[in-house]
This record gives structure tokens, C-alpha cells and sequence, in this order.
């Protein structure tokens, strides 16, 4: 199927925002977009409708759709379609099956940053109006899907938390005292084994493929579960360097740069090494020591920083963290109450694996013409 195309800036308004970082304000009204995946909130807004927001400055400039009233950096950039001609959704995932035309037109050697031209020369396909819309439900389908199950993982892993408090930190099952027979020890007490992960050699591209998890700090973003990575290594590149492969379950911990974020791996996998990894003991609850250092992420960050302004925690330093160690039986105790919980967590995000993965092969194909969306529904 032929396809029109357009700029993206013929069919939409395009704005920039006046608010700086400093305008944040916790627990503000609306939400405040910026150059960051975190969402700020800000007490005031800008703008209200739907939008197609897209950071001005980074390393990458995923686009993200919103609608309602917002707050927008003044180096951020908003993307609003003309209502009666296009489809606000469609047009966004349009610019999201072109987000790598961002960074090919970014200029800038340190920061790289995008300018109107960079909007201006993005052609997109334009069907009409109707197949905008049927475009667009189909693949909001999934996204809504997705934001459905991140919701309930949300809360199981809060439902989680709040357990793990009562039992570890009011130590409510115990009558509200720390019971006598736990002790004070440290990481690791509690790992057969902590593994700081490595990169193989770039220059070999034999050491990449799809066929081991390669762990990185993005990966590690707003989940409990890794489910997805960047990259990956052949079996190839990850034979070079056996010892830092780590199984199931074992408990990923950032400390370098952007430290204290904790996740669990799905499979077994490798990391870089700007991560720690726990590989607990036989008879330690890997969920147990996820919502510890959960718990300490903050610490973690603290110790790392030492006046730098690159947080950087060692191997060796990172094992001697402190933590509280209960008796063996009411770690057991505690994994077969929370096991459950955090399955529900893992088969939810492995769905949200196969359904952005659904999207991502769907996209470009009903964007060009290849596909139809009856072509789906009578197959």
C-alpha cells in the first residue's frame, strides 16, 4: 500500500518549554517533562491536550505521549497535532518508529541536542484520518496492556515491601524486638559468590549476538525483573569470560555512576562492570536480599560518592556493607510467604517482554503499507 508522507512539523505545533530543573516541586500537580525518563512534577502547567514529548538534549530522545495538563524544560520539546487532521496517537508512534532519526541529526560533541531542523526534515507516512485511528488503537492496545501489568507489578512489589518491613524492620512477628539470635554480618555472609561483571572485547563483534543477557545500568530502570536487555553476547562472548556469568535469581546491584538501582535476573546472564552481582548462598531468599538492598539503595549511593561527583563503589567495598542476618528458618519462612509474589512480578513483566516485542515487529510494518490492520484480524 502507497503511503503519503509528511514533516512532522506540518501536521503538528511545535513548542519548547520556560521551566528549568530547579522547578520541580515534590508532589506537584502535573507532571514536568525534561530530558530524563524519571518524571518530575511541578506546581504549574504549560500546556493541555495531547502531546507528543521528546527530550532536547541526551543520548537518546524517546518520545513519549501524554495527555492532559504538563509542565515542559525549556530544553524539552512538544510536539502537539493539529486535532483535526491527525491522530495524536498515531503521530506519536509515527515519531517513535523514527526515534533514531534523533540521534543521526543531534549536533553537539559532549551533550548532543536537538534543534527544530531536527523535527522539520522527519517524514512521516499520513494515511487518513480513519486508518490513523485504527493504526493507532491497534498498537495502544498493547501499550495499555502493558501499562496495566507495570501498575500491578507496582503494587505486588509494594504489597512486598510492606511485608518485608514487618517482618525485618518492626519485626512485628517477633513481638516488635529484634529478635536475640540474628546478628549484624555484611554482603558476604549472604552470597556464595559476588561477581563484578565485565565487558567483553568490543573490538571482536564475534562477542555479540543474541544469545546470553548482557546486563547494563538502563537495563535496570523501574523494574524488578530483567526481563529485556540492550545487548547481548553469543555464547562466543560470553565463553571468554565463564566466571562472570551469574544463574537465576541472583540479585544485580549498580555502582558506578548511577548507583543503588537493584533488580533480579531472569536467566542466567552477565553484566558490565559498572554492576555487583549477589549470587546468594543456599538457604538466603533471593527475594530477601532483593528488598534489602532495596532498602538501601540510598546508603549505597551515599558510600559510593565519598565527595566525588562519580559514584563509584568497589567490589571489595561493596561487600562489606552491614546488614542484619536472621536465623535461617525465618528467611525460609519469609521466601515461601513472598515466592508467590514476586512470580506473579516475573511472568508479568516477561508478558510485557513479548508484547513490546509484538509491538516493535507490528510498527514499522503498518507504518509503511506492508501490513493492515485487517490483515491481523482475519488471520
Amino acid at each position: 500500500m502507497k503511503r503519503n508522507f509528511v514533516s512532522v512539523t506540518e501536521i503538528s505545533g511545535l513548542f519548547t518549554g520556560n521551566s528549568n530543573v530547579q522547578d520541580a516541586v515534590d508532589g506537584g500537580a502535573y507532571p514536568l517533562f525534561d530530558r530524563s525518563s524519571v518524571i518530575k512534577r511541578s506546581d504549574k502547567w504549560l500546556f493541555d491536550g495531547e502531546a507528543i514529548i521528546v527530550p532536547g538534549e541526551g543520548k537518546e530522545f524517546v518520545p513519549r505521549y501524554y495527555n492532559g495538563k504538563f509542565n515542559l524544560h525549556q530544553r524539552a520539546y512538544a510536539l502537539i497535532p493539529h486535532t483535526e487532521t491527525t491522530d495524536a496517537r498515531y503521530v506519536y508512534y509515527a515519531v517513535f518508529n523514527q526515534r533514531d532519526h534523533f540521534s543521526r541529526i543531534a549536533v553537539g560533541s559532549t551533550v548532543k541536542s536537538l534543534r527544530r531542523a531536527s523535527f522539520e526534515t522527519m517524514m512521516i507516512p499520513f494515511p487518513t484520518i480513519e486508518e490513523q485511528r485504527t493504526i493507532a488503537g491497534t498498537l495502544s492496545a498493547l501499550d495499555d496492556k502493558i501499562a496495566i501489568n507495570t501498575k500491578i507489578n507496582r503494587n505486588l512489589e509494594q504489597m512486598a515491601q510492606a511485608i518485608f518491613k514487618s517482618w525485618f524492620v518492626d519485626f512485628e512477628p517477633f513481638g516488635g524486638e529484634r529478635p536475640l539470635n540474628w546478628h549484624e554480618g555484611t554482603i558476604s555472609d549472604i552470597s556464595d559468590e559476588i561477581v563484578c561483571g565485565k565487558t567483553p572485547s568490543t573490538k571482536n563483534k564475534d562477542n555479540f549476538g543474541n544469545d546470553v543477557p548482557f546486563i547494563t545500568i538502563p537495563d535496570m530502570h523501574n523494574v524488578v525483573y530483567i526481563t529485556a536487555t540492550q545487548r547481548s553476547l553469543s555464547f562466543v562472548g560470553a565463553k571468554t569470560q565463564n566466571s562472570k556469568t551469574v544463574p537465576e535469581n541472583s540479585v544485580c546491584v549498580s555502582c558506578i555512576a548511577t548507583a543503588g538501582l537493584v533488580a533480579l535476573t531472569s536467566v542466567p546472564s552477565q553484566t558490565n562492570q559498572q554492576i555487583n552481582t549477589i549470587v546468594c548462598k543456599e538457604g538466603i531468599s533471593p527475594y530477601f536480599v532483593y528488598l534489602t538492598m532495596v532498602g538501601m539503595s540510598d546508603h549505597i549511593r551515599m558510600l559510593g560518592s565519598s565527595g566525588s561527583a562519580t559514584i563509584n563503589l568497589n567490589k571489595g567495598q561493596f561487600s562489606k556493607i552491614e546488614l542484619l542476618i536472621p536465623e535461617s528458618c525465618v528467611i525460609g519462612e519469609f521466601n515461601d510467604l513472598i515466592e508467590p509474589i514476586f512470580g506473579a512480578i516475573k511472568y508479568n513483566q516477561q508478558e510485557n517482554t513479548k508484547l513490546a516485542n509484538l509491538r516493535d515487529t507490528l510498527l514499522p510494518r503498518l507504518m509503511s503499507g506492508e501490513i493492515s490492520v485487517a490483515d491481523l484480524t482475519t488471520k
